[in-house]
Parts: C-alpha cells; structure tokens; sequence
C-alpha cells in the first residue's frame, strides 16, 4: 500500500529525532542519576528544535494566560500577586543600647572555683596588667567601641559595678530615648555569683561589701519592648527561663485585672509593659541552666562577647589552633596585623567578613523557618548581626562543652556543612599572611574562589532544580555576591535563571532579602546589566506590585523610562521595561506622575506610530497598556492624549492586528478615554489631589464638553468595528467600554433604552406584529439587527473624522453579523499577518455633533442595540457586563417615566449623572448590593422590564446615593453606581509570572505553559510513533467486526458527533442536547458529564437567541444547544475541546477530561446566527411566536492550518477562523444558482498544508476554493446527485485523491487535481448518514440509518462490514448518526440516534 507508506514515512521522519532523544537521555545518566552538563545541553539543544519544527506545524491552542480563568472565578490577592508575605511589617533598628558590666576586678565570686591557668582576656584586654578601676574603664570603652562597629549611631550608656539604682536609672532612660525603638541591653556577671533559679541575677552595694539580687522582674518592667538582652555570665540559661514565666506572670496579672494596655511604650510603673508585645523580646544567653562559662587559657574570658562582638578575630583565633598552619610559621600574632578594613571587600580582612556575613546567613536561612528568619536576620541590622554572630558563638562553645541559648530558641547549627567552606576560606587567607606581612611590595593578595564556586553549586542545582526539591541552598550568597563587581553579572544571570522558575522563586528571593539588592543597581550605569535587571524586576513586580512605591521614591523609574528610549535593546526586553512602567503607574498616581513628568507619553506614542501593526505583538500589548494606565484616572492626561497627540487615530489599528493580547489592549486603552465622572486630575489613597505639576490653563489638557462628546462617540464607533472579534477578552473590554460610554452620556443612552422598551411593548400589544411579518425591535434582538445597519443611510452627508479603521471604503456598514468581524490576509506563505475587515464604510465621523447623533434611528439606539447583542454573547464573562449595563438602564428609567431632557436637546444638564468607580483608584469589579439583587431576581426569573411596577422597584435597589441635577427640577435625582471594570490588565500582568525561558543558554523561548513539559512532549510524541509504525493495511483492518465497547449514553435526542482523545482510552461524545460525555472506551465508564450551554427558564416578554423565540405566555425552559462537531485541540499536549454548535457558537472547553473541572477557555460566534442574513418569516405556535427553522452550521477543523472552517445555516459565505489568533481569516463566497436560489452547504473539508477548502453542497455539488487567490470557487463540479454527506481528501496521505459520499448512498473517488470520477461504488442501499478517514491508513468508513457500517479501501474496495443482529449476545448498530477513527490505532467509533456508542477494533 503505497499510500500507508507515504504516511508513515510522514509521520516518521517528522517524530525520528525524538524517539533517539528519549534513548540518548537514559543512556546518559550515570551511576548516581545525575546528568553531564554538556550532553544535557547538547540534548536539550537537540529537543527545543524539534519542540520549536513541531510547534511551528502543530500550534499549540488556547493555551496562554487569557484562556486559563473560568468566568466566575477570582484569585485570592496574594495568588494573583497583590500582596506578598515576604515584606516586613514593621522595620526596627536598635537606638539604645546599655551595658551593665559587674566584673570586681581582684575578687573572684564566691561560687566559681577558677582553674589555672584560666582565661583572662575581657574584651582582648587583661586585667591584671592594669590598675582594677582602669582595668574596668578600659574594658568598658572597649565593650562600647566593639559594638559601635555593628550599630554607630545607636545611643550608649554604660554602668561599671553597679547597684540596683544604677541599672534601674539606666533602663529607664534608655527606654525614654530609645520610644518605639528597640533597647539592647548587655549584662556581664563575670564577677559576680550565678543568676538564682528564682530569676535574680545580681549587682552591688554601694560600699562594694555585698552582693544584691535584682529580680529579672523587675528589668523587664524597666527596659520595656521590643528589645533585646544578652547575659554574659555562668548558668544563664536560668534567665532565659525566669524571663518567660515571668512574662506569662505579667500576662496573666493584666488579663486577670483587666488594665488597659497603652499605645504607646511602657513607663517605669509595674504592670505597664503591653503583653502582646513580650513576643518583641529577643534574649541571647551565654550558656544553659547547668553549666558555667569556659575558663581554658586558649579562650578569652567573655569567649560568648567576644563572638557576638568581634567575630572575625574569635573564628580565626580558634580556628589557628585546630589548624595544621599553626606548624608552618601562623602564630595568633599574625591574625592581629592581617591587613585591610572589615568594611573594604577588596582586603583580606574585609573579604574573610564578607565570606562569614554570607556563610552564616546561608546557614539561618538554610535551617531556620522563614517566619524567623525575616525577623532575626531581616527586620533589624543590629539583631541580625548578632544572631549571625551567635552562631558563631554555638560552634566554639558547643567544643568546650557549652551550649548557648537564645529565645526565641534556634535548632542546632554547629555542625552545618557550610562551616568546612568557611573553615576552607579562613586558611587560604591565613596561608597568605607570611608572604602578605614579608614587606615586599610586589606581593599582592588572592582572592578566594569561595563566591565563584557557590555561584557554580548554584547553577547546577538550577540545571534539576524545582519548586517539589528543597530550596538552592547558596541563593543567599548569591545576593551577597551581588556586592561584587567582578562576579555581578554572573550572579544577576543565575538569578534571573532561579526567578524565571515561576512566582515561588520570586517570593522565595524576596524573603532572603534581594529586594534592597536589586533595588540599589538600578542606580548603576553599567550596560552589560540592563538587560537583566530589566527581566528581574518585570518578575517581581508580576508578583508583588507594591514595590512600586519604592521605584519611585528612588527614582528607579528613571531607568525604566531610558531603557525603553535606548535604541539597542531587543523587543523582548523592551516589552518587559514597559510592563514594569505600567505595573508603577497601576493605582498608584505618584508613580503616574513622575512617569508623566518624565516625559513617558509622548515617547510610548511615538513607538506606537513607528511601530505600527507590524511590530512585535508583546511588545505592542505593553506600550498600549502602559498608555492607557498613564491617562487612567486622569481625564485632563486623556484630553492631552485625545487632542494634542491624536491618540484615537493611533490605537484604532490595532484593534486589527493579529494577537487577540494587542486588540484587547487597544480597546481597553480607548474605553480608557471615555470620562465617566468629574475628577480633574489624580488622587492618592486618602483623596488628596496630587500635584501633577502641569499648567491648569494649558490648552491642551482642556477640553471643551462638545468635543469630548464627539470624540468619545468616535472612540465607541471605532470599538463596535471589532464587536464581533473572536476573542472574548476584546468584547470584554468592548462591553466595558459601552458601559463607560452609558454612564458618561447616561439620559441620552437611557432615552434610547427606553424606546427600545417601549418598541417592544408596542409589538406585544400586536401594534405592529402580524402573521408571517419580521419581529424587528425587540428588546433582545439577534445580531441581525445591526446596531450600526442604519448609520450610513442616515447620516451619509456627515463628515469622516481621520483614522477610520475602513479608509472611508463605499459599501454596505454592517450587512451581517461577520461583516464587521476583523479579518487577516497573508500577505505570503509564512509571511506577516495584515488584519483587515470586510468591505464597510466607516461612520466614525457621522456623530461628530450632538443633533446629528440624534437624526434618524439614533446613534445610542445602536449603542442598546450593541449592549444587547453583548449581553447574548456565548462567553458568559462578556455577557454579564453587558447584561449588568442594560439591568442598570432598567432601574434607572422606567418605561412610564419621562423622557430625559437629553432627548429634546438640552445638553445643559444631561451629563450630571455620576457612576463610581469609573476612574478613581482603584476601579472596583463588585457590583452595589442593589445592583446584585437584581442580578438575583433576573436569573430566578422574578424580573419583568417591561413591567413598570417593577422597573420602579428595580430603579429603588439600585440607588446608592442621590444627588440633585445640575439645571432640572428640585425633585430629580441621579443615582451613584459602579462601573464593570477591565480585567486584562491583570490577565496579562500575570502571564510574566510564568517561566519564559528554556533551560540551559542559548536555547530558543518557548510557550510558558509548555516549558516544563518538553520532555513529556518527547515520550508522548515517541509513543505515537510506535502507534503508528504497528498499523499494517489489510491485516489490521479485516476484522474489524471486534467491538471492545457499547455504552448507553443516556442522551434524550441521540448523539451528534464523537473523537477519541489520541493518547489515552478516552472517548468524547456530544449530543443534540449539548452535553458532552467522556468514556473510557475499554472499562465503558463515564468519566465526565457536562453541558456546553446551560438551560435557562425564560420569562414572558424574553427573546432566545438559541432558539429564536419570543416567549409571550407561560415560563418555558430554553437553551439547548445542538452540537455538530467536536473534535481535539492539542492531541500531544494540553488537550482542548473544540465544540460546535447548530446556531454558529464555537466554544473551546480546558481540563474536560477531569470530572466537573472543565474550563469555558473561549467562546464566539463563528456564523451569523440562523435566520438573521435573509427572510425570517414568523409563525405563530401557540402561544409562542418562532423562526422558521433554517438548515445547521457545518464545520471543519484544519489542524495543521490551526484553521476552523464554518458555512451553512443560510448564509451567503463560508467563513475561516484563526483559532490562533482568534479572528476570521478569510471569507468566501457561496455561489447563488442559476434560478438565484443559494446553495445549502452540508459539509466542509480543508487539506493539510494546503489553501484548497472543499464544500459539499445539497445538490451535490463539490465546490473548491484557493484561499491565495480569490474569495469566490476555482471549481465546481456536481459529483452526486444528492446532497454531499462528507468529502475527504487524501484519504490515509494519498496525494490527488479525493473521496465523497451522498445521502442516496454512493461513494465518489475522484481525482482532485482534474476533477473527474475514478469509480463509484454504490456502498449503502439506504441513505448514507456518515462518511470518515482514517489519519494514517488509506481506510474510510461509512454508515446509514439502516444500521450497518462498512470499511473501505481507498480504492473502494469492502474490507470489513458491522451488521445488526437480532441476538443481545452479538454487535448493536442503531441508526448511524457520527464515526470516527482513532488518529494512531485501528480502531472506528460509531454513534446512533438511540445514543449509543460502540467502538470497533481491527486488530
């Protein structure tokens, strides 16, 4: 068979590399798992090229981050990004600080037996080299000295050998100075005895004879919160623990006394210290209950002070007498004369603390929890310090036998690998101090490779890394290496490498505190590191938008602003600066401000006329959304913009262009100009004006009202050209838009809404229905009633406004739905994208005037005839805020009510009328309680608008507030609602939380969603060609009477159409119902149920738009959606499925296999809707008056094209959807006949790689179109002489040939090239009812109502037939209705009116 060979050659070639590629990586792990870094790039390399080949044929659909929100849904704020847990609540620094030293030079305390020799040293002093009160003095200023180092401008006070009053005295004061503020208080009891178990430790007499307690008590009470204690002496774990109880004492005592607790920080009165805030009490404790400080000669005498205080000098001391350098001429002489300063990174000795500062802050934050973390190491400089220090403290004490404590208490860290790297940088150092310390001049110092090699730990585990692994131990040293010049951009790299691994990364760095980090390069000129500071700080504001204070109060702004105005800077890169300059100005008009004085406006608009609509789509999105977020809020902004800049003639092209991200992004931006309230510049949080430092009485930021009405009726004509955009995100921000437009020109809206109510109520009473005459008018009218169908007709002397997105073309506005549908011509194979629209003329210029708004049918009589047509949309999100806008109408003006004053021209006070939230900050998406029951009370059914009973009681849930109309009457009111607001700006901030990069260097981006998946896609893509090489022509398909499964779908109206989901033993099926059923076709159970369109009961007075009725007497329910076609998006990866419907409504469903988790992705109307382009003649049923019935849609899926075919239900074309690009493609003519009667299409085909589309029509014609060249048939040959039940061409990859059926039976092989018949075969004696190919084998399948299914070959030649049998035991065909093949299996699928469903095997 030489067409099965074509295929699987195909097929093959296409799948070869990555069968290998799964071979090549397990063959190249070695023993312990782990991959080479060279051939996992190589490898990588291989299969991100073969992703990107597969991709380039393959697209995947519906994937991005518009398409991944059910409507309904919302995110938490911390999901969505608002608010991260990583910033600290309160900051703190230390401002006080007390050292209490009660040493007794000369006399030992009673209770300590010294041993000799013993430690000596305090603070590296010895005391018994001086005189005892120099001693003390001394130690004293060098205790001081020592903590200046870590805190200088902290305020000391310190109390040599004092009494009671001396230490009461000195807390009190320091608490005094230091307010909020943390106090440090240093406790040295080296000459004095050992706290007592009851919490005392103890000071002196003032005669120096006796020892006196003080009660831990009492020190509490004196040095108040937050604050922070160290206890230097022997048994000082026995403070630590009197100072909890005593704190759960005093929190008991003020509960039990029920005292109220202050504000502000605690005097010196007993019961005062708030008990809430013990948690701010932090104590560091030299030993345990049990044990006494250390006293070998080795160690100093205050070994625990010596490590909180000088550490540096205290690791190298201890670590030179553990080290094998101490034989080879190291002495601790040395280490006092080691060079450089602890502050100059470039010296020895500044380099050994930088290498400590990073080693201990990569051990807390590797073994503490990160709530504790933050507050120890990140909330104060001192604290931290300390606790890095402590540390210390633990692993040269822990080998004396002395075990430090702390509260709040810290796991074991003394062991923790990261010390042998110390240990490891701590010798490199000290074997360079003889040579460093010889006096040669030519002798310079070597660095230590220490960051280097932390930087290349860090990046192999970013090569397997992951949020389910443990976090990357070293990213804290990669912020410190972030101080170093030579190893920055390295650093910058692999750690915008560790953001990109999604928003966990980001949180994750921003706890370990890379926020001051980042934050201080941007004051840096260095080019080299633009690019990736740019891509950092887009990741952290796609997570926390709050850092955008901080930008502008540094100014960081600035950067941004430069970078996007540099002219070497790729457009990745520059979409993302423009991203981060809209996420500064996002409800925050300081930041809008600054970006403003910056000049920021004019530049974007200029981008924006450069670019045009060729340029890069993200890029493109994120200019236009900067732009609108710079003018939201900010009506005088948008006039400037509006006027001076004529930015409504820039944005309406790009309401055309290819990306539904861009489109969406023009129609937000210009709904943004409409003014919906009367706020005369920006507002900060509290509602204070902020000064925008523009002249008030610049002409260009003012803008007279006549103006503003015609351009914003310009801006609304130029968003309805895109009212039927295939994306349900552009007709969100549409119906956004038309909301904003009712509430800035609410009584002239509101006047046409009510003659619209009135029309209808007019037409009920039979004023203007007659039998056999068009419904026209009605409250809910099909799209047919074009909302702009009358403007040119009425308005054809106006002047055109320039911009129009038509070019002033001469034909026919709107004369069906899809006419006003965008659509793209390629302008070559594989060439650019242009989007153009079908031939209309542009009516943007003809309301330039408010009297020429108001000729003929009226201007915002098409606005409520748009509104309606939104608030029928198939995705419910764009639905509802259409629906909630025509609900807001009906409460505000009843039927009986009177016509507004704007509708006989007084434009004095028609525009008085104040929605919220229209442009303050920020915009809320929550409707007022009133408006939400009414929503209630519309879907139970209990609202009738035409009602006026009702409209009144509408009108009174609705009202928030009142306010008197500027120039009516005492007693008119205007009500104060909000507006719908947009979602997009956040739908696509949120798309840069996503990885965007491959791993490995250089290798090509690929679609976020899918990054993680590449090695997935391989297998699956391996496993598909193992399917398809095992399928073998006649001998897998002669038996293919074997049924592995007959399901009873329970479906009332019997089953339309079925797929199977290609990797799995999944089966679809869709009704004539609408519900979906997934089956697994080997165990028969139904693994998910859902309906496409739910039912809803409709209320008398109510127009379905499903079925065209107008519903005049009792409730009935309505809604049912009569599926055609289903078929799978994304068979490899991310399945989607594609559903479409009898009335022209596509809808694409995410996650549909998981049961009750299925996600409305997108959802348009891909055809007119039946009826609407000709003759709907009214027949009277009962009580109800319905449309004649009118033929079904019929569609294709081309899935290489990515290219959706739709034609039929009566309409004069066939229209081609984008599903890429969400928008209609090309549009082609159906040929009348001679008599003028238009053909009935009954089937639609479309060839791989090809522009040929086949259309089989009902009197068996076969008409063929080349999509490159004309919009009307190439050919058109009558093949049967019945209407055409399916064409296949190139059945199984055979090339020319060409298969079709008839209803009367016969099958057609033919010759597609020449068009002529190769042979009939008449394969069913009944009606043909379903024709189908299989992917892989030159096989079709076909099926009538009379309950048989047979397999041909593609030469018509029977291989196998499914009869019906009488017997239960054997096979069950009822009346054919769909088949289907398996992509890669033999296997056939059959669906029967009766709703079963069998599935036949040729194995």
């Amino acid at each position: 068979m030489d067409g099965i060979g074509w295929s699987m050659a195909h097929d093959t070639d296409e799948m070869a590399t990555t069968a290998s590629l799964v071979v090549a990586r397990d063959a190249k792990e070695d023993a312990h798992g782990w991959k080479r870094r060279n051939a996992r790039t190589e490898e990588m390399e291989t299969c991100a090229g073969t992703y990107a080949e597969y991709t380039g044929l393959h697209p995947v659909y519906f994937c991005e981050e518009r398409h991944g929100e059910e409507p309904g849904t919302s995110r938490s704020e911390k999901e969505i990004g608002r608010i991260s847990g990583w910033r600290l609540r309160d900051k703190m620094k230390t401002t006080s600080v007390a050292l209490v030293l009660c040493l007794n030079i000369g006399v030992d305390p009673p209770d300590v037996i010294k041993i000799s020799p013993c430690a000596r040293l305090e603070c590296w002093l010895d005391p018994s080299s001086m005189q005892p009160q120099k001693a003390l003095d001394a130690i004293g200023k060098m205790l001081q000295a020592q903590y200046e180092r870590w805190q200088p401008r902290a305020r000391y006070r310190m109390v040599l050998d004092p009494t009671v009053d001396d230490v009461k005295k000195l807390c009190v004061g320091c608490r005094r100075n230091a307010k909020n503020e943390r106090v440090l208080y240093h406790y040295n009891g080296h000459g004095v005895p050992k706290p007592t178990v009851n919490g005392e430790i103890w000071v002196f007499n003032k005669g120096y004879t006796q020892y006196i307690p003080l009660s831990i008590y009492d020190l509490q009470t004196w040095v108040g919160n937050p604050c922070i204690y160290v206890f230097d002496c022997s048994a000082a774990g026995l403070v630590v623990n009197a100072f909890q109880n005593f704190a759960e004492q005093r929190l008991k005592e003020l509960q039990g006394a029920a005292i109220s607790i202050p504000s502000h920080p605690p005097g010196i009165l007993k019961g005062t210290v708030r008990p809430e805030a013990m948690q701010d009490c932090i104590l560091l404790a030299a030993c345990s209950a049990n044990e006494t400080l250390p006293q070998s000669a080795e160690l100093p005498a205050d070994v625990f002070s010596s490590c909180l205080t000088t550490p540096i000098s205290m690791a190298l001391r201890w670590f030179c007498g553990r080290s094998l350098l101490k034989d080879h001429g190291l002495s601790l002489d040395l280490i006092d004369k080691i060079p450089g300063r602890q502050t100059d990174r470039k010296t020895p000795l500044g380099e050994l603390n930088w290498i400590f500062t990073a080693v201990t802050d990569t051990i807390a934050w590797n073994t503490l929890p990160r709530e504790l973390f933050q507050k120890l190491f990140r909330q104060d400089l001192l604290v931290a310090s300390l606790f890095r220090n402590f540390l210390l403290a633990e692993r040269i004490m822990k080998a004396a036998n002395c075990t430090p404590i702390s509260y709040p208490a810290l796991p074991s860290t003394h062991q923790h690998p990261m010390w042998d790297a110390w240990d490891l940088a701590a010798e490199m150092c000290l074997a360079q101090l003889p040579r460093l310390l010889s006096g040669d001049p030519g002798t310079e110092f070597t660095p230590s490779p220490f960051f280097a090699q932390q930087l290349t730990a860090f990046e192999v585990w970013l090569e397997n890394g992951s949020q389910h692994n443990s976090p990357p131990e070293q990213l804290p040293i990669v912020l410190q290496v972030l101080l170093s010049q030579s190893h920055r951009l390295k650093a910058l790299i692999l750690l915008s490498d560790f953001l990109d691994l999604g928003p966990w990364a980001v949180d994750l760095a921003l706890s370990v505190g890379i926020f001051p980090y980042v934050l201080k390069l941007l004051q840096t000129t260095a080019a080299e590191l633009r690019d990736v500071l740019v891509f950092i700080w887009t990741k952290i504001l796609a997570l926390d938008r709050t850092c955008q204070a901080d930008l502008v109060k540094d100014g960081g702004h600035i950067y941004f602003i430069k970078y996007l105005d540099s002219a070497n800077c790729d457009h990745l890169h520059r979409a993302m600066s423009a991203f981060v300059l809209a996420a500064i100005c996002d409800a925050h008009p300081r930041g809008t401000v600054a970006c403003l004085q910056a000049g920021l406006l004019p530049m974007c608009i200029s981008f924006l006329k450069s670019a045009a609509a060729e340029g890069p789509s993200l890029l493109l999105q994120w200019l236009v959304l900067l732009l609108a977020k710079l003018w939201e809020g900010s009506p005088d902004i948008a006039a400037a913009a509006i006027l001076q800049h004529r930015v409504v003639e820039i944005l309406a092209p790009f309401l055309m262009h290819a990306s539904p991200d861009v489109r969406a992004a023009a129609a937000y931006a210009m709904g943004g100009l409409i003014r919906v309230d009367g706020s005369t510049g920006f507002r900060d949080n509290d509602g204070e004006a902020v000064d925008m430092n523009i002249p008030v009485n610049d002409p260009n930021f003012v803008i007279d009202e006549k103006t503003r009405f015609a351009h914003e009726r310009s801006i609304i004509l130029h968003l309805l050209h895109a009212l039927q955009d295939g994306s349900p995100c552009v007709r969100l921000e549409i119906a956004v838009a038309l909301a904003r437009i009712a509430a800035s020109h609410n009584l002239l809206y509101g006047a046409a809404y009510q003659a619209r109510m009135k029309s209808i109520l007019r037409q009920e009473n039979g004023s203007s229905v007659r039998d056999g005459s068009t419904r026209s008018g009605s409250l809910f009218p099909t799209l047919s009633s074009s909302p702009l169908k009358s403007m040119e007709s009425n308005n054809s002397s106006q002047p055109e406004i320039a911009g129009s997105p038509n070019g002033g073309r001469k034909s026919g506005f709107w004369p069906s739905v899809l006419d006003m549908a965008p659509c793209v011509k390629e302008s070559a194979p594989g060439g650019t994208f242009e989007a153009v629209y079908p031939d209309s003329e542009s009516s943007v210029g003809h309301y330039a005037s408010m009297d020429a708004a108001l000729v003929g049918s009226g201007f915002y009589h098409h606005l409520v005839d748009a509104t309606v047509a939104l608030a029928h949309d198939p995705s419910p999100k764009v639905g509802d805020v259409a629906e909630g806008t025509l609900k807001t109408m009906a409460g505000l003006y009843p039927i009986n009510a009177p016509v507004p004053a704007s509708s006989r021209h007084n434009r004095t006070n028609s525009w008085s009328f104040s929605w919220k939230g229209g442009s303050s900050y920020p915009r809320s998406a929550s409707p007022s309680s009133g408006s939400s029951a009414l929503m209630r009370r519309h879907v139970e059914g209990k609202s009738q608008l035409h009602d006026t009973k009702s409209c009144a009681s509408i009108s009174g849930d609705l009202v928030e507030g009142t306010k008197k109309d500027v120039g009516g009457s005492s007693d008119q009111t205007t009500p104060s609602l909000r507006l719908p607001s947009s979602k997009i700006y956040e739908q696509s901030r949120r798309q840069f939380s996503h990885p965007s990069k491959s791993e490995g260097s250089g290798l090509p981006l690929v679609p976020s969603s899918l990054q993680k998946d590449v090695w997935k896609w391989v297998e699956r893509r391996h496993e598909a060609s193992e399917q398809l090489v095992k399928l073998n022509a006649r001998e897998s398909v002669a038996n293919f009477g074997a049924q592995t499964l007959q399901v009873d779908t329970e479906s009332a109206d019997g089953i339309a159409d079925i797929c199977f989901q290609p990797l799995s033993r999944l089966i679809v099926s869709g009704d004539l119902t609408g519900t979906i059923r997934v089956h697994d076709f080997q165990e028969g159970s139904c693994l998910n149920k859902f309906r496409v369109a739910p039912l809803q009961q409709a209320q008398p007075g109510q127009v379905d738009l499903q079925t065209h009725r107008i519903f005049l007497g009792k409730s009935v329910y309505s809604g049912a959606v009569g599926l055609v076609l289903i078929d799978i998006l994304n068979d490899l990866e991310k399945p989607a499925l594609l559903t479409c419907a009898r009335d022209g409504v596509v809808r694409i469903w995410r996650d549909f296999l998981e049961p009750g988790h299925q996600v409305l992705a997108s959802a348009w109307q891909a055809l007119p809707r039946i009826g609407e382009s000709y003759t709907t003649q009214m027949v009277k049923v009962g009580l109800q008056l319905a449309v004649q019935r009118t033929p079904p849609a019929v569609f294709s899926w081309v899935e290489r094209e990515g290219h959706l075919l739709c034609g039929g239900g009566g309409t004069p074309s066939i229209y081609t959807w984008d599903v890429q690009n969400e928008l209609c493609c090309a549009k082609l003519s159906v040929p009348r006949r001679s008599d003028g009667s238009l053909p009935r299409l009954t089937c639609l085909s479309g060839l791989e790689n090809s522009p040929l589309v086949l259309a089989g029509c009902d009197d068996g014609t076969i008409l063929k179109y080349d999509t490159r060249q004309q919009n009307t048939p190439v050919a058109g040959t009558r093949v049967h002489r019945a209407a055409v039940v399916q064409v296949l061409p190139e059945p199984g990859g055979l090339s020319g040939r060409q298969i079709s059926g008839s209803v009367r039976g016969d099958l057609a092989i033919s010759d597609d090239r020449s068009d002529t018949v190769l042979r009939r075969v008449q394969a069913h004696k009944g009606s043909m009812s379903a024709l189908c190919k299989h992917r892989g084998l030159p096989i079709v399948a076909t099926g009538d109502r009379s309950q048989l299914v047979r397999i041909w070959s593609a030469d018509g030649e029977q291989i196998a037939a499914v009869r019906s049998h009488s017997s239960f035991l054997t096979n069950r065909v009822g009346p054919v209705t769909a088949l289907r093949f398996h992509p890669f299996q033999p296997l056939l699928a059959s669906a029967s009116t009766d709703a079963h469903l069998a599935v036949y095997s040729g194995l």
